[in-house]
């Protein structure tokens, strides 16, 4: 199955990506192969073994309600390539040396690396009530060491009204005040650069049906060292205005 093909659209919007208000960012809509997608969306409303990180940690609860995400160890690895293989398939092509080209070309970033292990990236899902607090996210891979500068979201949702919420904000650090508000729709991805002032979340609880819940993906890409001086944020740290 054809999973992405169009490279070539990295150089045509990196003057989009880098002139966007308040952070550098972008939304393509049509992302992937539409039968793709589709297939992503039916693999993962099927899918079964979800793990939920507020349940563990007691600083995430109040922050991160609701929210259940895969693959979140070995085990679940194997369960997500063995129950949804387009998914898996997916997660491991926009982690190729050719995808990181294209968000090289797109971004600006040169010498990206991606994340096998998906630490803390994978599928996510967020049930009726769930929300994500406005935040900034972690900047030094655990394991690796590696500092995280780009993330890559991809809804997959096919049905979706406004009124249900769960838009992606993107808040202007300076300013206190909502920039982009990003509605999850199916096979929309959301692009943008980290640093210490790139706060996003949806901090509003979702309003969806009982039986319809928020899917998307999730990829993060990292370089080798840090080009500016930082503050390492091996902790997620909320911002609420």
């Amino acid at each position: 199955m054809k999973i992405f093909d169009d490279y070539d659209l990295g150089k045509k919007l990196s003057y989009t990506y880098s002139s966007a208000r308040p952070f550098p960012s972008i939304v393509i809509d049509n992302f992937l192969d539409s039968q793709c997608a589709s297939q992503c969306f039916s693999e993962l409303k099927n899918h079964q073994d979800w793990g939920c990180e507020s349940s563990s940690n007691q600083y995430m609860s109040s922050h991160q309600i609701n929210k259940f995400f895969t693959p979140y160890n070995m085990d679940s690895v194997d369960n997500l390539y063995l129950e949804s293989p387009t998914v898996y398939s997916v997660l491991q092509h926009l982690n190729t040396p050719i995808f990181t080209k294209f968000l090289s070309d797109l971004t600006g970033i040169k010498d990206l690396l991606p994340d096998p292990d998906m630490f803390g990236a994978g599928c996510h899902r967020i049930k009726t009530g769930g929300k994500l607090s406005l935040h900034v996210d972690y900047n030094i891979h655990s394991v690796t060491g590696n500092f995280r500068v780009l993330n890559l979201l991809l809804y997959l949702n096919p049905q979706w009204l406004d009124e249900w919420g769960g838009h992606l904000e993107l808040w202007n650090h300076e300013e206190k005040k909502l920039e982009q508000k990003i509605a999850p729709l199916m096979n929309r991805a959301v692009i943008f650069t980290l640093s210490d002032n790139s706060i996003h979340g949806h901090p509003h609880p979702l309003q969806t049906p009982p039986d319809i819940d928020r899917y998307s993906l999730a990829l993060y890409y990292f370089i080798k060292e840090p080009n500016q001086n930082y503050y390492p944020r091996n902790a997620v740290v909320w911002h609420e205005f």
